[in-house]
């Protein structure tokens, strides 16, 4: 069900479906050709367009359609939402947090569910673990590579001093 179109053609839809309930708003257009990249972690860039979101940024929610430069993308932020992982993959219960190119990333490494870093190497200071943003908890496992079910809480960072 469509909530509503305001000037600049932005909707809101609230959907139930075999995902429960979520919101999905059409953001705006996308940055790039994102036209093979549904179901991963997205973000806004400067100029308010819609980009993948890099290791340990800000996620605005999960992309559900697969856009050509300049197309406008749909962005769940709002529920259940499919989202692909890294090359790691992800656990039921782990906070999920945006690595390279919006894939989603575990950041569930200890008994306290908080990240694991050693800040003694020289790839610390990158590592979209400690202080992550967290889109939210996964509740379907994925795979390395794979696609999983997270629900979207955005939860903010974790602060360094939780690691």
């Amino acid at each position: 069900m469509v909530m509503g179109v305001d000037t600049d053609g932005v909707w809101v839809q609230l959907i139930g479906g075999s995902l429960g309930q979520f919101i999905d708003i059409a953001l705006g257009p996308a940055a790039g050709d994102y036209s093979s990249s549904g179901n991963v972690i997205v973000t806004l860039n400067s100029s308010g367009k819609v980009v993948l979101c890099g290791a340990g940024g800000l996620p605005v929610g999960v992309l559900m359609n697969a856009p050509v430069a300049d197309a406008i993308a749909i962005v769940r932020i709002a529920g259940l939402a499919p989202v692909k992982a890294d090359g790691t993959g992800y656990a039921v219960a782990d906070k999920i947090s945006s690595a390279a190119n919006g894939l989603g990333r575990a950041t569930a490494g200890t008994a306290s569910g908080n990240a694991v870093v050693d800040t003694s190497d020289a790839g610390a200071a990158a590592d979209p673990l400690k202080g992550g943003n967290i889109l939210g908890r996964a509740l379907v496992a994925a795979a390395a590579s794979a696609t999983g079910v997270v629900l979207i809480t955005n939860s903010g960072a974790i602060p360094t001093t939780e690691v």
